[in-house]
């Protein structure tokens, strides 16, 4: 009894600390459908979040398309996930988001190889990108997480609708909620400069739910869903620029709190794969999930007008050249 009594503290320290990691690694993705055949395309599939759901879609038989613009790492990940799950259609394609050419090129070579895509997971992004323009004339940032995969799913969108049943999933985040105001105006001048790293990143992704939002409505009659999947905080390359800001000191303190609160890129997978594999979501669409639940997103990301001129203003933006 004395022994219980001394080592109960310690005991209970440890149980708390599970119980604390097992509610911030989130939901977990229950379903397991066999994909055989069916074709689904993961933007940033190299690394963290992208490469596991790459590797899950692999294992229920999926013909997976990794694309990326590191074609050494892409190959090697291909042949990672072809060791580890033995499944041989595992192909990797060329695709720079911050080049409009190259998005086209990528569509064309899609067309040419493939008579029908059931989802597309735009996946890549970046997060505390220093301001950079692209050849296109944009932040990195607002054409990494938005424009980017706006004219990527609009190149694509025939190709899906063969499937008869396809399914878009664009990965957002929970930082749209800081964004408090938001117009075409407005998001015209983040796209071409801004010295608020973070308020970019959330204008990019509070443009990704709108798009996703109005995308849902077009589609709504012809059997695609399109949604939002907030993966959480996760553990990836996407934050080495954030903690860089960091003093060192403060960033090892804060060891065993990172550890504790955020998610593996597993884990991070999991609302992304509910969206793609649940048999229960064929006809929602137009939806936020965390978690593998749906939840509301920001009121602004709903806003009917909004969403329109957002989608009309981001038509001229992908055809001005």
């Amino acid at each position: 009894m004395v022994n219980i009594i001394k080592i109960w503290p310690y005991a209970s320290a440890v149980l708390s600390l599970y119980i604390i990691k097992r509610y911030f690694a989130g939901g977990v993705c229950q379903h397991e459908p066999d994909l055989t055949d069916k074709v689904i395309i993961v933007t940033g599939g190299t690394t963290g979040i992208g490469k596991e759901v790459a590797t899950v879609l692999a294992e229920r038989g999926a013909r997976v398309i990794i694309c990326s613009r590191d074609e050494v790492r892409g190959t090697k990940v291909c042949f990672e996930i072809l060791k580890s799950t033995g499944n041989p259609n595992i192909y990797f394609f060329y695709l720079d988001l911050n080049s409009f050419s190259s998005i086209r090129e990528f569509s064309r070579a899609i067309h040419e190889r493939f008579d029908a895509i059931y989802a597309l997971v735009n996946n890549a992004g970046v997060f505390y990108h220093p301001f950079v323009q692209t050849e296109d004339d944009f932040d990195v940032t607002f054409q990494t997480n938005y424009l980017g995969p706006f004219l990527l799913t609009h190149l694509l969108l025939n190709i899906i609708r063969a499937s008869g049943n396809g399914r878009i999933v664009n990965v957002s985040s929970e930082a749209h909620r800081y964004l408090h105001i938001l117009n075409p105006r407005y998001v015209d001048e983040l796209g071409t400069r801004s010295n608020n790293r973070f308020i970019a990143y959330a204008a990019s992704k509070a443009c990704l739910q709108l798009f996703t939002y109005k995308l849902s409505q077009t589609l709504s009659d012809c059997g695609v869903t399109a949604n939002d999947a907030n993966p959480g905080n996760v553990k990836t390359q996407i934050l080495d620029g954030y903690f860089k800001t960091y003093h060192p000191l403060l960033l090892k303190l804060q060891t065993p709190l990172r550890w504790l609160l955020i998610k593996t890129p597993r884990q991070g997978a999991q609302t992304i794969l509910h969206l793609l594999l649940s048999p229960d979501l064929q006809d929602t669409t137009g939806k936020y999930f965390t978690d593998c639940k749906e939840c509301d997103p920001c009121p602004l990301t709903r806003n009917q007008e909004l969403a329109e001129q957002l989608w009309i203003r981001s038509l001229a933006w992908i055809n001005k050249k």
